[in-house]
């Protein structure tokens, strides 16, 4: 049942897809409906869901002309997510998750930045963490100006996706989301949309993001990041060729497939050092096969294509590692992993390691 009671094109159209995500559907949904910003369409899209999602998703479409609920046979969170966006008939489209919490000024505070900087085509937020309890921490700060996105995004994803603001247009220019993408599908779009446009976040928090189990990120990981190192590697050959080596692709991306990428010699070993460095950064949670497939291959980079920026990049992997075997209590390890950093780049791994050092000593 689709609720189409509200006629007027609304500033802001608000993409929410759930896929059995009853326990904190209501929660989320509450949020938004208390947005200092009200002239909004919510548009609640149920992937095929066997819990009561959409019967609660039904009860606030009857009480409020601005949910509209859209119930979808399951075909994954991208397919959905491109439905959503041929629904959406505001010039802006917000995105929200079934189990996260917006704050009540997010998109009145994300709207009057779009308005005001008509250059920048998509806005996210800073944010909490929350746990399946509702206890909230702190996050690490993201970067915020068009400028910082920039120069980090090819390193790893700088935008928290339910925090998103985006003009309708760009994401239309860029071609949506792409489906064998899908668990780093939101990273690939924003590698195409800063392609063409500026990208910001603003220094506030406007959300509380939920952290469990069901999680996307928890249950998979490892193809998550398979498919980031994907997308990373589609965005350098766009960049330093104009062609996507990607472009058309339809399956499942495994390693197999990213062995197969067709990305010129020296692009290729810039682009699996880099996918050293962004494993490493797991930490503990890092997969160790997969860090064992791009440390081998970074090295291999090394040995063909001996560039400063390469050699660099595998050392702040190797530091990486180092800060995070010295944490886990392998003291032996964090000595090994600093002393490979070292013979590959001695002042790169020193000045770093001064920098780390200082931070700690502020901190």
């Amino acid at each position: 049942m689709v609720n189409t009671q509200n006629t007027s094109v609304p500033r802001v159209s608000i993409v929410l897809p759930v896929h059995n995500g009853a326990r904190y559907l209501g929660l989320a949904i509450d949020s938004l409906l208390a947005q200092t910003l009200g002239d909004f369409e919510l548009l609640l899209l149920d992937d095929g869901s066997s819990d009561d999602s959409l019967a609660i998703a039904r009860t606030y479409a009857a009480r409020d002309p601005r949910v509209q609920v859209h119930a979808l046979t399951h075909r994954g969170l991208s397919a959905i997510l491109n439905d959503g966006l041929r629904l959406a008939r505001a010039p802006l489209i917000a995105r929200m998750d079934s189990d996260d919490i917006a704050w009540p000024e997010r998109l009145a505070r994300q709207v009057s930045f779009l308005d005001a900087h008509p250059h920048i085509a998509l806005v996210g937020g800073n944010v909490r963490f929350m746990d399946e309890a509702g206890a909230v921490r702190p996050a690490d700060p993201l970067p915020c100006t068009p400028s910082d996105l920039k120069s980090q995004m090819l390193f790893h994803n700088v935008l928290v996706h339910p925090t998103v603001v985006m003009r309708a247009r760009e994401v239309f220019a860029v071609g949506g989301y792409r489906l064998p993408f899908a668990l780093a599908e939101d990273y690939d779009l924003w590698l195409r949309m800063e392609e063409r446009s500026a990208l910001a976040n603003l220094p506030d928090v406007v959300l509380d993001f939920r952290r469990h189990s069901a999680n996307v990120s928890s249950r998979f990981g490892v193809q998550q990041e398979i498919n980031a190192l994907a997308a990373r590697a589609s965005a350098l050959g766009r960049r330093t060729s104009g062609r996507d080596p990607i472009a058309g692709f339809i399956g499942t991306i495994d390693l197999a497939m990213l062995e197969a990428i067709e990305l010129p010699a020296a692009v290729r070993s810039q682009w699996i050092a880099l996918a050293f460095l962004t494993i490493a950064r797991h930490g503990a949670a890092a997969d160790p096969d997969l860090l064992a497939w791009t440390a081998k291959g970074a090295y291999a980079a090394l040995a063909a294509h001996r560039s400063d920026a390469i050699v660099e990049t595998i050392a702040r992997a190797h530091l990486t590692l180092a800060r995070t075997a010295w944490f886990g209590g392998d003291r032996l390890g964090a000595l090994e992993q600093g002393r490979r950093a070292l013979r590959i780049a001695p002042r790169a791994a020193t000045r770093r390691a001064l920098r780390y050092a200082r931070a700690r000593l502020k901190g």
